[in-house]
């Protein structure tokens, strides 16, 4: 059991964990996640080695959480030994005499008793700040005077630990738990959350644009200024929940979900109405992000390239957009037959309609969509308690310093030795100063004498 122990809180199985799931970590990075079999067989080499090491899915595996799990263990194993080692050096005072890290020492020797001696050092330790305890050992020849400043610091890597903790049960339990994703809503359309009783539906968009250059033919990409769009939940199909205009950035929050408002995620949807010679009629919908409709019926395939909201021709004859507003809206229509090549119909636009072998379109019902990235983050305060705790351990580790000082009083041949040792975290000329104050001040009272017969009580 020693062996595990001592394996498991060894630095070269810490170093073995991290190494192997830094290098996980980076194939997730370099291998799309969560996509389908058939994208890894087509893009890949090593596809079937990549599906077969379930690599696709390398965050859920139970291999790459057992390696966190170890690590936490490792971490929880390395904290309760480091408590139980401060623990025992901030209370003994003989605990840490033989310490290699004792980065300074002293020694005095002075004429008259142990019982005077430290009663004055302890009284020069307070003075200097020091909180103070005494230990007298059993043959009432020595005494032995712990004292330490800035005891806080030392529990600076403990509650570091205790944060990368919260984060690695965080990546356990509920790292893949969250997801993200962009869905694309049209003006007073509704998005459906699954799983979730309710939808969220885009009431108003409002867009506005800088000014375009003096050259309009070169105006064809607008800046985008500023975006508005309000955004309601709906519960049971119609009762409003709440109802708030986001900006740019901004976001509603709702049950654990938040609903991101997104900059590059602004177009124009509309409808195409297709009537037969017959007088028939159907409505398609066109989406700008898959501007494709396919009719089984007559096997046509119908291909709709670019939408100029404000559609003029230059000298040239090449297209472009005078604004980005929506005041004469237009785009281009191919028509696939069959297996033949796609025929070039001509421009539809809002007010002159396109025909083609009898057959009538017209653009109708033209929307704005906002692109709105949904996202659900079940344990983001973990994560955020976590990085707090590492900073505040962190602060204390490198704000502070903290300063253990041990005095040995012991009598040798009719005189008092006095051995003053100490150690500190980094401020190793403070420590240095403060022994020597002391050092000094004993041998101040032993010019002065010491008076009174006082005893120390530990306070």
């Amino acid at each position: 059991m020693k062996s595990i122990y001592k394996f498991l809180i060894s630095p070269k199985f810490v170093i073995f964990l991290l190494l192997v799931i830094s290098i996980l970590s980076v194939l997730g990075i370099f291998i799309p996640q969560g996509e389908g079999n058939a994208f890894y067989a087509k893009y890949y080499v090593l596809g079937r080695v990549v599906l077969f090491l379930r690599l696709n899915n390398l965050y859920n595996l139970w291999f790459y959480k057992l390696l966190f799990l170890f690590l936490g263990i490792d971490l929880i194993l390395c904290s309760v030994k480091r408590i139980g080692y401060l623990k025992k050096i901030f209370s003994d005072p003989e605990q840490g005499l033989n310490l290699k890290s004792n980065r300074y020492e002293k020694r005095i020797n002075l004429n008259g008793g142990i019982r005077d001696t430290s009663v004055n050092i302890c009284r020069l330790l307070k003075h200097s700040f020091y909180r103070v305890k005494s230990q007298k050992s059993n043959n009432e020849n020595k005494i032995s005077i712990l004292a330490s400043r800035g005891k806080i610091s030392a529990a600076g890597s403990t509650i570091v630990h205790a944060g990368i903790l919260i984060i690695i049960f965080y990546a356990i339990f509920w790292g893949t738990s969250g997801y993200g994703r962009y869905v694309k809503i049209v003006e007073g359309n509704s998005y459906v959350e699954p799983s979730e009783n309710f939808l969220v539906r885009v009431d108003k968009i409002k867009l506005d644009y800088y000014e375009p250059g003096k050259d309009a033919s070169a105006a064809g990409k607008f800046l985008l200024k500023n975006a508005r769009a309000t955004l309601s939940v709906l519960k049971n199909g119609n009762i409003v929940e709440t109802t708030r205009t986001l900006k740019i950035g901004e976001r509603l929050r709702y049950k654990g979900l938040n609903f991101k408002l997104d900059y590059k995620g602004f177009g124009w949807a509309y409808r195409i109405l297709l009537t037969n010679p017959a007088g028939w009629q159907w409505t398609l919908s066109v989406w700008p992000w898959n501007p494709v409709i396919s009719l089984s019926k007559l096997n046509w395939m119908i291909y709709l390239h670019n939408l100029y909201p404000d559609f003029a021709l230059d000298k040239e004859g090449k297209p472009y957009s005078r604004t980005p507003y929506l005041r004469n809206p237009a785009v281009k229509v191919w028509i696939q037959q069959g297996i033949n090549k796609p025929e070039l119909i001509g421009w539809l636009r809002s007010d002159v309609p396109l025909k083609f072998k009898g057959y009538t379109m017209k653009m109708v019902d033209l929307r704005p969509y906002a692109s709105v990235y949904v996202s659900k983050k079940p344990g983001v305060p973990f994560i955020r308690a976590g990085f707090g705790l590492i900073i505040a351990g962190l602060l204390l580790i490198y704000g502070l310093d903290y300063r253990i000082i041990r005095v040995i009083v012991s009598t040798g041949r009719g005189a008092a030795d006095i051995l003053i040792t100490g150690v500190s975290t980094k401020m190793n000329n403070t420590l240095r100063k403060d022994i020597e104050a002391i050092a000094a001040g004993i041998e101040a009272g032993r010019a002065a004498g010491f008076s009174g017969e006082r005893s120390y009580d530990g306070n």
